[in-house]
């Protein structure tokens, strides 16, 4: 098994609610989700489920959810405690390897 790595904002410019779509999207698929929060936390976090209200994370500082109405995109006007940059999001899954053969040694 290889991990597919792919990244839904490769540019700036969406909005939260594309974010939202694009998070709820990906774990359906059975995807999870790399991102960088700015603001409170200012750290990469994994988001691995979400509710109607918030998302679940898998964190290195044990952080459990994050409550989207806290959440917005980055920007300078953003007034809430986290910020996330749609560029940095990653989704990661599972993918078959490929060229198995490459990796048998031969001699």
């Amino acid at each position: 098994m290889r991990i597919a790595l792919a990244r839904p904002f490769p540019q700036a410019g969406a909005t939260f609610q594309e974010v939202i779509d694009a998070v709820r999207s990906a774990i359906d698929a059975g995807k999870a989700i790399l991102i960088r929060l700015a603001g409170r936390y200012e750290h990469h976090t994994v988001i691995a489920g979400y509710s109607r209200t918030r998302f679940r994370l898998f964190d290195g500082y044990g952080y459990s959810w994050l409550n989207m109405a806290a959440c917005d995109v980055v920007s300078d006007a953003a007034a809430v405690h986290h910020q996330i940059d749609p560029s940095s999001i990653v989704t990661l899954a599972l993918a078959p390897a490929q060229n198995l053969d490459l990796l048998k040694d031969t001699s």
